[in-house]
């Protein structure tokens, strides 16, 4: 037993010192660790997680500036990687099943949307070198890419792949009315006829594309923002001739119609397991915190019986003998006797509080001692408090070491829409005026430039690439 009562805290806190060192000789970090680099190359420069979507970006960057060597590099080894994952295992993919590991550790590869669009770039690009049927087989393989949608009716529709395959296949004597069928039943407006004769094509986009974001109580979900554009269509005169480009297509009505993903489900269980373990561990640490207030209980005494005081017993006192008047002393006799019995008693109550003093003095120990209890320790709650303690600090770091969030990389530059017209053009230098407009067909002027359109063999298909945002 003892005489002073320890803090219950401590116990507590060896259960969480316990619980925490114990996690951390068991745990370790499931991202594997990079060498920070800066060579000035961002697709060097870059974690291999994150390559491809850094080459996305460049891709389209030298795209918009017309580096077009660069932008093919680019696209190829993108889409090199991305087949490569989607065909074979991927070991950053089944960690990131894992609880302990962030779907933004696996390898990027994209959305649907992100990765269709990938393949229409190089389609271009193959289109604009004179390869009509590989630019074929990547409109193709674009609409494929968007077919896995989760609901049917949103699956690989994309109109401009689907008019752009057809066209590439009239271009090589088949048939592309198929095709153009598939892009009539998801278009919301007529679209033109195919125009073998025509010599120049143009691929036009304006706005800014969709965004990613986490939502969800731990950021499990995956979500899509979405801005409106501005820009609503564009137009390009050129020798004498106006090329209309409407919205075709919209990478945020594509984004946000992709439905569920396999990831969806396992970030949801992740979650559903992150706030288990939370709750476990609160309700273990609560119990801790109750088994510890009782580790030292106080020690009951019994009563000590008293002893019987013995009733006291009053001296007889006998009465004074009533004196003669005539015997008393004269009058300053008996004043004097007076002050001296007033002195007397004065003395007896001064000895008799000093007395008193001293038996209060003595007793203040004793009574000190008695009022402070004595404890004992209950080893059954200390190692309940002990075992709660350790339970909880490790549930509540199971949670925190719980990784649901959603991956929101994003293929941030792309546009919202996209369109396509054609033209027929002798061989030369053509000047040409580009213009955007609003929903209400308002000029934008800050949006109008010129352009030069060259066409070097009219035998062979022009690709002209147009885009509302700045080279």
């Amino acid at each position: 037993m003892t005489s002073d009562r320890p803090t219950f805290a401590g116990w507590v806190s060896r259960a969480a010192l316990g619980a925490g060192l114990l996690l951390g000789a068991g745990c370790a970090t499931l991202e594997d660790e990079y060498p920070v680099r800066f060579t000035g190359d961002p697709v060097q420069d870059a974690r291999p997680r994150d390559k491809v979507l850094v080459e996305y970006r460049e891709a389209l960057a030298a795209l918009r500036t017309g580096k077009y060597p660069e932008a093919k590099l680019y696209l190829d080894d993108a889409i090199r990687r991305i087949g490569g994952l989607l065909s074979g295992p991927d070991d950053a993919a089944a960690k990131a099943r894992g609880l302990f590991a962030a779907e933004g550790t696996k390898t990027y590869i994209g959305e649907p949307y992100e990765r269709a669009m990938a393949y229409y770039y190089r389609g271009l690009l193959y289109w604009r070198d004179g390869e009509v049927d590989n630019a074929r087989a990547c409109f193709r393989s674009a609409q494929l890419a968007d077919s896995e949608a989760e609901g049917a009716e949103h699956r690989a529709d994309f109109v401009l792949l689907d008019y752009l395959d057809g066209l590439a296949s009239a271009k090589l004597g088949g048939d592309g009315a198929g095709a153009l069928a598939r892009a009539a039943a998801h278009s919301q407006r007529e679209l033109p006829p195919y125009d073998v004769r025509a010599n120049v094509i143009f691929f036009t986009e304006f706005g800014s594309g969709p965004r990613k974001y986490a939502g969800g109580d731990f950021g499990e979900q995956l979500r899509i923002r979405t801005t409106d554009s501005k820009v609503r269509s564009a137009k390009l005169t050129v020798a004498a001739q106006e090329v209309r480009f409407l919205p075709w297509d919209d990478l945020n009505f594509q984004a946000t119609t992709r439905g569920g993903r396999v990831m969806d489900h396992v970030l949801g269980r992740k979650a559903v397991f992150k706030g288990g373990a939370d709750a476990v561990g609160d309700v273990a640490l609560v119990g801790a915190v109750i088994a510890a207030q009782n580790i030292y209980k106080p020690v009951e005494k019994k009563p000590e019986p008293k002893a019987e005081k013995k009733p006291e017993t009053r001296a007889e006192t006998k009465p004074e003998p009533v004196q003669d008047r005539k015997a008393e002393p004269p009058a300053p006799s008996r004043r004097l006797g007076r002050i001296e019995a007033i002195e007397a008693e004065r003395r007896a109550a001064a000895e008799q509080e000093k007395q008193q003093a001293a038996e209060a003095k003595k007793r203040k120990p004793d009574e000190t001692k008695a009022a402070k209890p004595e404890y004992e320790k209950d080893e059954d709650a200390a190692n309940l408090a002990l075992a709660l303690g350790a339970i909880g600090i490790f549930a509540k770091a199971i949670s925190v070491a719980t990784t649901p969030e959603a991956d929101t990389r994003t293929w941030d530059t792309l546009p919202q829409f996209l369109s396509t017209g054609t033209a027929a053009l002798p061989a030369g230098e053509h000047e040409a005026i580009l213009e955007f407009f609003d929903a209400g067909e308002r000029r934008i002027d800050a949006l109008t430039r010129k352009l030069t359109v060259t066409v070097a063999e009219p035998n062979r298909d022009t690709v002209v690439f147009l885009s509302e945002h700045p080279r």
